[in-house]
């Protein structure tokens, strides 16, 4: 699929960013158990949701695992089905990616304890499905977890090629957590906006006007955009956004049967602007949910308030906006 064709939206929602809205603690609850950092970054860099804002690691060279461990602090209701990694050089470095999932804190490389991972983009399966590595020009990268990870201690585990890494390996965001797919593709009438609103025009008395650009493209200057490959120069130019309505919903997609006890729900509701708190954290977002093209994806905020209405027995309609971070 390619042509921004809407297919059943689906959505990558960070389960680390919302857990932090909600007053766990990055600081205790995320630990670098395997490998170092280079001076002057740190371990939440790894986790911002920045992928601009890049962390270094002390890897050249070496033969040891980097180990990321997460303690989720609960057991079986906090599910993870995918991990993204974006703005990375983990070709350059030779890397390749597993993800552990234990009881107890993973603080080294087990083969045992890895769920096996599907390529989406931006990486090959290798190692039957155990692991993920990555091709020249791979910056972002997308794997789904063949099981949902449930035990409390999760893991990103990046390993070294035989005779160590080759480079320093930058990552510039990670994201685990769950997808969410919609039931439908929506109604037929979707707005697609491209917007240039980092741009103004001012006239002068005369009538003449000129115009300024504070920006024209995502990261103007910036070799990196979010899952847009092409240089600078070649970038498409604008913040990119789709208005999408869906008719005709059932309510069980929408909501969970009891809101005293969300823990274990999969309606959209919990799973999207419960967990995102609406605009507060960006997602990763594509309109068809079949699509391995990388142009098809976008780094996004939920730009509006979910108000479904009723519009039959147990139906619902509502609407979404996305909008592209830059």
């Amino acid at each position: 699929m390619s042509y921004g064709r809407v297919n059943k939206p689906r959505f990558f929602v960070d389960t680390v960013n919302w857990l932090a809205s909600r007053g766990w603690s990055k600081e205790d609850e995320i630990t670098l158990e395997s490998g170092a950092l280079n001076t002057g970054y740190t371990k939440y860099q790894l986790f911002d949701l920045n992928p601009l804002n890049v962390c270094s690691f002390n890897s050249d060279g070496e033969t040891t695992e980097i180990v990321i461990n997460i303690d989720t602090t609960v057991t079986g209701n906090l599910p993870m089905d995918f991990v993204a990694i974006m703005n990375h050089n983990l070709y350059d470095a030779g890397a390749f990616v597993y993800f552990q999932n234990d009881t107890a804190v993973i603080d080294d490389f087990d083969a045992t304890e890895a769920i096996d991972l599907t390529a989406l983009i931006g990486c090959t399966a290798v190692g039957g499905t155990e692991a993920v590595d990555f091709a020249s020009g791979e910056t972002d990268s997308i794997a789904l977890l063949a099981a949902p990870a449930t035990d409390r201690y999760r893991a990103i585990v990046i390993h070294y090629p035989v005779g160590g890494f080759t480079a320093d390996i930058t990552i510039g965001s990670i994201i685990v957590g769950s997808h969410y797919t919609l039931p439908n593709s929506g109604d037929l009438n979707v707005n697609r906006d491209f917007s240039f609103d980092g741009v103004t025009v001012r006239s002068t008395d005369a009538g003449k006007r000129y115009g300024h650009a504070a920006w024209v493209a995502g990261n103007d200057g910036n070799d990196y955009a979010p899952f847009r490959e092409q240089a600078y120069i070649r970038r498409p130019g604008g913040r990119q956004a789709y208005d999408i309505n869906f008719s005709y919903i059932a309510d069980t997609e929408l909501f969970g049967d009891d809101l005293s006890d969300n823990g274990t729900e999969t309606d959209f509701y919990y799973q999207v602007p419960n967990k995102t708190a609406g605009p507060l954290l960006p997602f990763i977002w594509t309109p068809d949910s079949t699509s391995t093209t990388v142009g098809d994806y976008l780094f996004a905020r939920l730009m509006n308030d979910f108000k479904p209405q009723k519009v039959a027995n147990r139906v619902w309609s509502f609407k979404n906006r996305i909008e592209e971070e830059l």
